[in-house]
């Protein structure tokens, strides 16, 4: 059992992990969440407050969190490693990217995080941005994965739309818009697929001019899958996220009816996704353009909508120019390159063969 005292964001990890389990069909932690005042709750902070503690990030740091909370969330210690360690060893990783069930659950889970407006683990945060100017999205701890159990969500967030603003600036329309674009679906793939080999030559010292042919060809085969599962992923979406989002929704308000003063409706974000991607898991085109879904959505009644568009065509132009620079499906994985700022920049990935956006922040 895990224990993890909150201050803020009980609610939105609660809805988060419903969501994820329910419409993406990935397994998360199974938990369940006490209110500091309550006997359950009262009876954590005793036993915390008293806990011997081997190594703090800064002393007193439980101590702190205890004081502060709000909320206890109560987990199950998962039966798995994360991907940040797992992948690690070369049959591992091997065997892992071979597993089409789980690169599939991968994909799936980029889109759950669009829609959620998470972008904490797979999903850029900022599209707006140059391909090559962007931060490098993976967090490969949020992610684990065991033989048996497959891939398992961990430490899931949830953004709450503003109601007061238009849906069309939220964080979690921008996401999914963006993966009505090919281009950007494949460099999401690529992205964390490259971020799996990056991981595994710096934990063996191996540079990138040595060529490791099974992890090549493996990670080729992944790509596909993982495409794959964001338009499932896509498609579920806006098949079930309108009616599950909606009990969820009043699920989060009855339990936290405190910490959830906000618009915890999802509901123009899962009518959104119902109006552009139903059955883009077969088509692989949307339903409608973006500014179409919007228009749409703005013709319910009591809708902020803005007619601006989300992506400038210059940046789906950069997007579409930076894509070309990878070599087909067919070719090995690890030739491949990523998006280039033009074709008269340096590479901005860390490693010659790896051309793929250079992240900036703490997952770099």
């Amino acid at each position: 059992m895990a224990v993890k005292a909150m201050q803020f964001s009980a609610a939105e990890v609660a809805y988060a992990d419903k969501f994820i389990k329910h419409v993406g069909g990935i397994k998360v932690p199974e938990s369940r969440v006490y209110e500091s005042s309550s006997a359950e709750g009262r009876a954590l902070s005793e036993i915390l407050s008293t806990a011997k503690v081997d190594s703090e990030r800064r002393a007193g740091e439980l101590k702190s969190q205890t004081e502060k909370a709000a909320h206890y969330v109560v987990m199950e210690v998962v039966q798995a490693m994360p991907l940040s360690k797992s992948v690690r060893d070369l049959d591992y990783l091997t065997a892992l990217a071979r597993d089409e069930t789980s690169m599939q659950e991968v994909g799936r889970l980029i889109a759950m995080d669009s829609f959620l407006g998470s972008a904490d683990r797979l999903v850029f945060r900022d599209y707006s941005e140059h391909p090559a100017d962007r931060l490098d999205p993976i967090n490969l701890d949020n992610i684990m994965h065991s033989p048996e159990r497959g891939i398992v969500a961990i430490d899931n967030e949830f953004l709450p739309v503003d109601e007061s603003a238009s849906i069309s600036d939220s964080p979690n329309v921008q996401y999914l818009s963006a993966l009505g674009n090919k281009d950007e679906v494949d460099l999401l793939a690529y992205s964390f697929l490259s971020r799996l080999e990056r991981q595994y030559r710096r934990a063996n010292g191996i540079s990138p001019e040595q060529r490791i042919e099974t992890l090549a060809s493996s990670l080729g085969e992944a790509h596909n899958n993982v495409v794959d599962g964001i338009y499932a992923g896509l498609s579920k979406i806006a098949a079930d996220a309108v009616g599950v989002e909606s009990n969820l929704a009043q699920a989060q308000l009855s339990q936290f009816p405190r910490s959830a003063a906000g618009n915890w409706s999802l509901g123009d974000v899962a009518r959104y996704a119902n109006l552009r991607f139903s059955g883009i898991d077969v088509s692989r085109e949307p339903s409608l353009s973006h500014e179409a879904a919007l228009v749409r959505l703005a013709a319910t009644p009591g809708q902020q909508v803005s007619a601006a568009r989300v992506h400038a065509d210059d940046t789906n132009q950069q997007v579409a120019a930076a894509a070309a620079h990878l070599i087909p499906s067919g070719a090995p994985y690890s030739m491949r390159q990523g998006p280039q700022a033009a074709p008269s920049a340096k590479p901005s990935g860390p490693y010659r063969t790896h051309a793929a956006p250079r992240g900036r922040g703490r997952h770099a």
